[in-house]
């Protein structure tokens, strides 16, 4: 859309953007009392609120496949080696045909047996969830820790310990410069996990978690307490 739009309507729209840019900036830097620290519990009740969780449930629903389809190839895997012991034992002779025949009915049962496990594995997955408290904070410690070993770390030291020969000086210095950076990058994003864990732990300005549907409100004492 913004694409199509008239050059003179582009400078219209971002000469309307910048008055705010100023509020913006002087509204996230100036500090306030206790705020919620989900999105729902600062969202206005009524159909916005119901409009945000509707759109949330779907893009959960769309793009939790995509993450969760390399558990699912592995658990099917490990199940599928696990059926074909008993196989060669002379038992269960009926599984190597859910996988092997090309009816129907042998089809539909090898997919129910895999939307049944793929069930389990959502199950397990929730209840980790909602069993360990503060399981954002876990989610954001591990989170942070897998991208910077996987994007900054592992790749330049696999770089230099596999053609330190054959590699440039320069190119040397630049693989050894985004290796400090990411092993600096990966400790303050672990610092600043560990420190928001062990804050909230030991403040009485945390709110428990959203499972709870805690609702964050400002008291005269600047402390925030649930309902």
């Amino acid at each position: 859309v913004h694409t199509y739009i008239h050059q003179w309507e582009r400078r219209n729209f971002g000469a309307k953007c910048v008055p705010f840019l100023n509020k913006v900036v002087k509204l996230y830097s100036t500090p306030c009392p206790c705020v919620a620290g989900y999105v729902f519990e600062n969202l206005p009740g009524g159909v916005f609120y119901d409009l945000v969780r509707v759109f949330l449930s779907v893009e959960l629903t769309l793009t939790f496949p995509i993450v969760f389809k390399p558990a699912s190839d592995v658990a099917e895997e490990i199940w599928y080696n696990f059926l074909m012991v008993f196989v060669r034992l002379g038992r269960l002779k009926f599984v190597e045909q859910l996988y092997t025949s090309s009816s129907m009915y042998y089809r539909v049962g090898r997919y129910t047996m895999l939307c049944i496990l793929r069930t389990l594995l959502v199950m397990v997955s929730w209840s980790i969830a909602v069993g360990i408290p503060r399981f954002e904070l876990c989610l954001a410690l591990v989170g942070s820790l897998a991208t910077t070993i996987l994007a900054f770390i592992l790749p330049p030291l696999f770089h230099l310990a596999l053609k330190w020969r054959v590699t440039s000086i320069a190119r040397r210095v630049f693989h050894i410069l985004l290796l400090v950076g990411g092993i600096a990058a990966s400790g303050v994003a672990t610092g600043i996990n560990l420190y928001t864990a062990i804050e909230d732990r030991g403040s009485v300005d945390s709110c428990s978690s959203i499972r709870a549907q805690c609702q964050a409100k400002d008291t005269p004492t600047g402390h925030c307490f649930t309902s």
